[in-house]
């Protein structure tokens, strides 16, 4: 649900038993032959959030609070691997590489953890769910603080309730319903055309006016 306040701050009173979920939608669909991006390449936009995405991002390498990557990728195997932070062009995974989001991976700090998806939601049959819980020294995770692209899709997928897909298509469990708490705000999410009724879907979405 919406509320006043600042993401930030909020951040800070629950960081400790929090990790920063950053969603990248750029990628590469076997078949096409072609590097999808959903027209995000004018990164002087007023509207880009990469400046706003940068203090979440800080902030939880302040406090070592756990980011985890989600990419998007149809092919790739299920599961996390470690982020090369040397290119940020091109990511090289088993014998293939892919154009990824520039701006959104160089804030990311090294050796972040990346979560391959197949669908539009990140929890389904990734491993995310069991890595979450040993974050935190092993004390889990109970906030989501969520940054990234695409607010109108894989956003609302990951996060939950009962979404449907683009095609029509239920996307399951979601970190709602996984009774995570999630945290964000306008300012580090972007999408197309973006419909933000999800937001007040849930109490369980603290979904603040600013950063």
């Amino acid at each position: 649900m919406e509320v006043p306040g600042s993401l930030l701050q909020a951040m800070q009173e629950v960081i400790s038993s929090s990790a920063v979920l950053v969603i990248d939608t750029a990628g590469y669909r076997e078949g096409w032959n072609e590097v999808f991006d959903y027209g995000r390449w004018n990164y002087g936009s007023i509207k880009d959030p990469t400046a706003a995405q940068q203090k979440v991002i800080m902030l939880a390498q302040a406090y070592n609070c756990p980011i985890f990557l989600v990419q998007y990728h149809l092919n790739y195997t299920i599961g996390p691997f470690i982020y090369d932070h040397v290119n940020t062009w091109y990511l090289h995974h088993a014998g293939r590489s892919r154009v990824i989001h520039p701006p959104l991976r160089a804030l990311l700090p090294m050796h972040t953890q990346i979560i391959n998806k197949h669908t539009d939601n990140a929890f389904l049959k990734t491993g995310l769910l069991g890595l979450l819980a040993q974050a935190n020294q092993g004390c889990g995770v109970k906030n989501l603080v969520v940054v990234g692209y695409h607010a109108n899709i894989c956003i609302p997928a990951t996060i939950g309730p009962n979404f449907i897909s683009s095609e029509g298509c239920e996307t399951g469990l979601g970190a709602i319903d996984h009774k995570f708490n999630v945290l964000s705000c306008k300012q580090v999410l972007d999408g197309v055309k973006t419909d933000w009724s999800w937001v007040n879907k849930s109490s369980k979405i603290k979904f603040y006016n600013h950063l």
